[in-house]
């Protein structure tokens, strides 16, 4: 029997979001900072798991965990995208709503690209711009260090919504075509990651769209189901896929043939803890964060960031994490003062219609 079921609020959104930029942002502050702890995001190699292995320690214990898997908050995001655009989806019936998503991201990079320009003058290149607003500069590796390298997820999530409206109507047609596509996935996986390498580009199949199909879908599947599902309603579930999710993501540190299921496993892991332990009383600045999180994602690679990395590199433990706060707090205060700015313009905007 269905029922009148969300399986995400609004509020559960923005405290995820707030979570997920937590790990992708010092993630991207400690993976520079030494002991430099190599990570299986765009291609696996067990001897990243033997370099964090042995630059672990009880001090550098969050450099090397947050090295090594604070990446795994992307998928996070490709999770909730799929989710609220099928949401909206089911509310307004609009097919094209998702591309004019795009326009956000748009407006999103052309932010993200005054900020850089802002800080690096001398790098202004016209050609650079045109490239990144293409959204298409995660097919191409040398592209993406033209400017900053952290923007592929803003490319490969503009990529994922040209193709939602097919994706959301195929996997709403019946609920084995989400396996379907898991199914044709893996046969690209195997073929796609070696290929990648052979083309002397192997970061390439997950660094585009294709590679995260699966954590982008299962938030589609959920959203489109979550009143049919019932299990959804039970918290065993949640404690099964945290099981199931972390098992998943430790044997894909040991073996590619189970690496290529990281995102879902992950997203499991992730969201199975969360519905478990049933946050109810919303921490008020993680869910500000997740409000933020647009302006923190596109600012906080080029604010600043080598210059904090380099300055706490041979400090102690204690003192990087220190430096990390610091440096994040720069962020917030940028991204939040961008976040006024535009809610203002957009307040303006609607009262003039």
């Amino acid at each position: 029997m269905a029922t009148n079921y969300n399986f995400l609020l609004k509020e559960d959104s923005l405290y995820l979001k707030g979570l997920a930029i937590l790990l992708i942002a010092f993630h991207n502050f400690f993976v520079k900072v030494p002991p430099v702890t190599q990570h299986n995001e765009f291609f696996f190699h067990i001897s990243f798991l033997l370099d964090a292995w042995n630059n672990l320690s009880l001090s550098e214990s969050l450099n090397v965990l947050l090295s090594f898997i604070g990446y795994g908050g992307i998928y996070i995001f490709f999770f909730l995208s799929g989710y609220g655009l099928s949401k909206k989806m089911r509310a307004d019936n609009n097919p094209f709503y998702a591309l004019k998503r795009i326009w956000r991201l748009e407006k999103l990079l052309l932010v993200g690209i005054a900020v850089y320009l802002l800080l690096n003058p001398l790098k202004f290149n016209f050609i650079h711009i045109v490239n990144a607003l293409s959204l298409t500069n995660n097919f191409f590796a040398n592209n993406l260090q033209q400017m900053d390298g952290s923007w592929w997820f803003l490319f490969c999530l503009a990529q994922l919504y040209v193709i939602f409206y097919p994706l959301y109507y195929f996997i709403g047609k019946n609920k084995g075509n989400f396996l379907l596509i898991i199914y044709l996935y893996v046969m690209l996986a195997y073929v796609g990651s070696p290929l990648s390498i052979l083309l002397e580009d192997d970061g390439f199949f997950y660094r585009i769209f294709i590679g995260h199909i699966p954590e982008f879908c299962l938030g589609i599947f959920i959203a489109v189901y979550e009143d049919k599902l019932l299990f959804l309603q039970n918290k065993k579930t949640y404690l099964v896929a945290f099981c199931g999710g972390a098992m998943l993501f430790i044997l894909g540190q040991f073996s590619f043939w189970f690496w290529i299921f990281s995102g879902l496993a992950f997203v499991m892991c992730f969201i199975g803890t969360y519905k478990f332990i049933s946050v109810c009383k919303f921490n008020k600045c993680i869910c500000y964060l997740g409000k933020i999180s647009p302006y923190i994602y596109i600012t906080h690679c080029c604010l600043f960031l080598d210059l904090f990395t380099q300055v706490s590199k041979n400090s102690p433990a204690y003192e990087k994490i220190m430096w990390s706060l610091f440096w994040f707090s720069v962020v917030i205060l940028l991204s939040g003062l961008l976040n006024m700015l535009f809610s203002l313009r957009l307040k303006k905007d609607q009262a003039k219609l």
